[in-house]
């Protein structure tokens, strides 16, 4: 196998992957065994018809891999629950998480057998398991594909940094456009920091720092150094700590950004006022950078906009509850306790050109990983997106 033809199919963004075997007399494939584990969860979450399949996770960390693989796993599982009556729902009481593990980039590269394993955890949103799942193990899989359409899934799998461009009057979409560029940014990803300022890249306009403060404490939160690795940025927050993400705009046209925590929208916890009324799905998942103003003497004045927490409503007293990092399974929310989640440590923010919606602007009562902490009323400011793809992504690990 030539380096050229893996590069191709690691980086085609046409892939995701779902694996069939091939054919062997006493081996099951992974459709039969995915049948299996979805028929113990049907059985085990007592008449119930949704489930919360999270993104399965590498457990390697192969970060290019997995962003093929995950959500190929992912969708594959989720037809055979479809087959038994159960729908994905990220509100069900019943959480699946799956870790998986495949054979590394070189041993790929040297055409060794494939071999994957997926191991399976079941509980419930206040952490007991109901049953224990074996794991599963495929040999020699085929890699037949799954189209993933949308960047912002695929940036967020992959971990890129760095800024998208998109040209007019062309015959590809927006989203095509991004998926070549998002190709490009997982080969060469181009992080940048300065001290505690962090940057998609060198020339970005948004500007990023992570401030943190130990919880319980009264003192000022204090912005947290970061280094760049092969492009990639890290900060080092400690257990225990709560933290704030500052986005300064040194620009002078608004963004809406989308924030994910350890691989769970800010929004995951939020009611229904940032639900779809039928679905349950979430309506809302942007909030407002406000734009730089120009002075007299046309000099940019950056404006700071500070993400607090994890979204809990997009109204009243308390509608937000701190990002606090604490070790896997432990919450400060007793409501809240599920498993470790996808994307373990790490920040990841989207940013989208956007405008105001006028009217309804702000609400006055408005190895770790990142739970619910204290709770806080904050205003809320709505953005209404203007264009298919994200134009800048930038990816923050806390931890190493």
């Amino acid at each position: 196998m030539s380096k050229v033809w893996y590069q191709s199919f690691l980086f085609s963004l046409a892939v995701g992957l779902a694996f069939a075997s091939q054919e062997q007399v006493e081996a099951a494939s992974l459709e039969e065994e995915f049948q299996r584990v979805a028929t113990v969860v049907k059985e085990s979450i007592q008449g119930a018809t949704t489930i919360d399949v999270r993104a399965f996770t590498d457990i390697n960390a192969q970060t290019e891999v997995s962003g093929r693989i995950a959500p190929g796993l992912q969708a594959q599982f989720l037809e055979a629950c479809e087959k038994l009556g159960v729908r994905q729902n990220d509100q069900a009481d019943h959480v699946l998480l799956a870790t998986f593990s495949v054979n590394d980039r070189k041993s790929i590269e040297a055409d060794d057998p494939i071999v994957l394993e997926v191991e399976f955890s079941l509980k419930t949103r206040r952490g007991r398991s109901p049953v224990e799942i074996a794991p599963i193990r495929v040999d020699s899989p085929k890699l037949p594909t799954v189209k993933i359409d949308e960047p912002n899934v695929l940036g967020e799998a992959l971990g890129v940094n760095g800024m998208v461009t998109t040209k007019a009057n062309v015959d590809a979409s927006p989203s095509d456009l991004s998926r070549e560029q998002l190709a490009r940014l997982a080969l060469t990803p181009t992080g940048f920091a300065s001290e505690a300022k962090i940057k998609s890249n060198a020339g970005s306009k948004i500007e990023v720092q992570i401030v943190s403060r130990r919880a319980g404490s009264s003192g000022d939160f204090q912005p947290l150094s970061a280094v760049v690795k092969q492009g990639q940025p890290f900060v080092s927050i400690p257990l225990g700590h709560e933290y704030k993400i500052q986005v300064t705009n040194h620009g002078t046209l608004p963004f809406a950004v989308a924030t994910s925590i350890d691989g769970l929208s800010v929004f995951h916890f939020a009611d229904d006022t940032c639900r779809d009324p039928n679905t349950k799905r979430l309506a809302i998942k942007h909030q407002l950078v406000r734009a730089g103003e120009a002075n007299a003497e046309g000099q940019v004045i950056p404006m700071t906009t500070t993400l607090p927490g994890w979204i809990l409503s997009a109204t009243g007293a308390n509608n937000s509850a701190r990002f606090l990092v604490s070790s896997y399974g432990n919450s400060n929310s007793p409501e809240v306790r599920f498993p470790r989640p996808p994307h373990a440590g790490a920040i990841h923010l989207q940013f989208f050109p956007c405008r105001l919606v006028t009217g309804n602007l702000r609400d006055p009562d408005a190895t770790k990983f990142t739970t619910p902490g204290e709770r806080e009323t904050i205003g809320y400011e709505r953005a209404e997106v203007t264009a298919t793809a994200p134009s800048e992504f930038l990816t923050i690990r806390y931890d190493r």
